[in-house]
């Protein structure tokens, strides 16, 4: 017999929001999230951190699952903190914003149109505007349409 595609249970808070996916298959794969007061992602768990998150405990040892995620937002939705640790790397990005626009150092070569709609990423990449949205943008190097 052949596994399903869809191997998750996924149980939801009563917003309706996932806040624990159990693979059926790998429990290291075990998913939980929690949200903020206006919905978005505040933390990612995966593996035995998910399986503590649901348990209510914290966790101790050594984490089973392929990553484990905190996000922090200004009261704008700008992301100012990302807190990952993926496998046994771990990075952090923290950003800055001014008028809605972003001015810490990594982002010196970001250019911004006379409305505020970013133009320019540090890269050089240029999105192209269509009634007010970008339609083309460079994404961690790699360009999308």
């Amino acid at each position: 017999m052949r596994p399903t595609p869809n191997c998750y249970d996924k149980f939801g808070e009563h917003t309706g929001r996932v806040t624990y996916a159990r693979n059926l298959y790998d429990p290291q794969f075990d998913r939980a999230f929690t949200y903020d007061y206006v919905g978005r992602l505040r933390d990612a768990y995966t593996g035995s951190e998910a399986y503590a998150f649901l348990g209510g405990t914290p966790h101790t040892g050594t984490a089973t699952g392929p990553y484990r995620q905190t996000y922090q937002h200004d009261a704008w939705d700008n992301m100012t903190q990302r807190a990952n640790r993926f496998w046994s790397q771990s990075d952090t990005h923290t950003a800055a914003y001014a008028d809605g626009k972003r001015n810490d150092a990594s982002a010196a070569g970001w250019q911004y149109d006379a409305a505020g709609n970013l133009t320019q990423d540090e890269a050089g990449s240029s999105a192209l505007m269509r009634r007010g949205r970008t339609r083309r943008w460079r994404i961690w190097r790699t360009r999308v349409s």
